[in-house]
Parts: structure tokens; C-alpha cells; sequence
């Protein structure tokens, strides 16, 4: 398929951008949109995965190193607060990070949302209990003003 020569700012020209299966392009800059749109590891380790198939040139090891660049000073910040990680300066290496490391995070978050669960139905329990006492604090002592 012939395509125009036109710069883009992923640094890659329309004639060399690679072209994907079943005739779509292999899109750069919306795999970055996807990678920022995903609600999920596993997503974003797909089109990893896929982001390294497309750029396994040699002469696209830059874009491989600017695309982990963005991981580590921006994705993974984001998504991963608090967490920290070794300095990423290989597209590869962000993608084995993130099959080594996603099992412990997700176990590490549903123990984290249980346990923020918890406290918040506990103080949620208290304010109704502390309410509905106060309320029948009130009405025993209505009844004895009145009766």
C-alpha cells in the first residue's frame, strides 16, 4: 500500500510506519490514546505486546526507548502511585515488568479496596447507629415530658 511521505510527531513517516493484520494500519499514536484509555493491566500488556511486534526493527529501537520513557515517567506514575519502579529504558522491559509484577498489584489492590471497604462501613455503621440512638434519646424524652 503506498502511502505519503509525512513526518509525524511519533518521529515515524508515513512510509514507514508498519501496517497491521487485516489491513489496518498499525497506528502509533492511537495505540498511545488506547494505552492511556485502558482500565486494565491486561490491556495495556496487550497492546504492549503489540507496540513491540510493530517496532521490532532495529531502526526503530528509539521509538521502542521513547515509548518506555513515556512508561516510566508518565503511565506508570499515574497508574501505580506510590509504587516504585526500576528505571524502564526498553519497551521490553516495560512489558516483562508488567507480567512479573501484575499478579502482586492486583492482589495487593483488592486487599487495599477491602480494607478501605471496611473502614468506610464501619464509620458509615457508626454514624446510623449514633443517629438512630440520638433519635430514640429524644423520643424517650419527649415521651416522659409529655406523658
Amino acid at each position: 500500500m503506498l502511502r505519503p511521505k509525512v513526518d509525524s510527531p511519533l518521529g515515524v513517516t508515513g512510509s514507514q510506519a508498519p501496517l497491521g493484520n487485516e489491513g489496518n494500519e498499525r497506528n502509533l499514536s492511537a495505540a498511545l490514546f488506547r494505552l492511556e484509555a485502558s482500565r486494565g493491566a491486561d490491556e495495556a500488556m496487550g497492546i504492549v505486546h503489540a507496540l513491540l511486534d510493530w517496532l521490532k526493527a532495529p531502526e526503530q529501537t528509539g521509538l521502542r526507548r521513547d515509548f518506555a520513557v513515556w512508561f516510566d515517567r508518565v503511565f506508570l506514575p499515574k497508574r501505580l502511585p506510590g509504587v516504585q519502579l526500576p528505571p524502564l529504558g526498553e519497551l521490553s522491559e516495560v512489558y516483562h515488568m508488567l507480567a512479573e509484577n501484575l499478579e502482586t498489584w492486583t492482589d495487593q489492590w483488592k486487599r487495599e479496596g477491602m480494607q478501605q471497604g471496611l473502614e468506610q462501613g464501619l464509620e458509615q455503621g457508626l454514624e446510623q447507629g449514633l443517629e438512630q440512638g440520638l433519635e430514640q434519646g429524644r423520643e424517650a424524652t419527649r415521651h416522659i415530658l409529655v406523658g
